[in-house]
C-alpha cells in the first residue's frame, strides 16, 4: 500500500502540534500505544507529519516507533 505507520511510545499523553516545532499550537493529545499513519518526515527536522484518525499534525520522532532516526519520508 506504500503507507507507513508508527506507534506512539512515550507513556501518557503526547502532544500533536499544528506545525513542526514545540512552540506551535497543540491540536491534540495522543495516548501511548496509538498507531498513526506517517505522512511526511522531512530531512531537516525532528518532527513527522502523522495522522491519527481525524487529527493530523506534527509529532517528534523521539515519541514514535516505526521510523529510523534520520529516515526521510515525503
Amino acid at each position: 500500500t506504500r503507507k507507513r505507520f508508527a506507534k506512539v511510545l512515550t507513556p501518557g499523553e503526547n502532544n500533536l502540534y499544528a506545525k513542526n516545532n514545540y512552540k506551535s499550537k497543540i491540536i491534540a493529545r495522543i495516548e501511548d500505544d496509538v498507531i498513526g499513519e506517517i505522512k511526511k518526515c522531512p530531512a531537516d527536522n525532528d518532527f513527522c507529519l502523522i495522522s491519527f484518525g481525524n487529527y493530523e499534525g506534527w509529532m517528534s520522532r523521539q515519541n514514535l516507533y516505526g521510523i529510523y532516526d534520520k529516515e526521510i519520508i515525503d
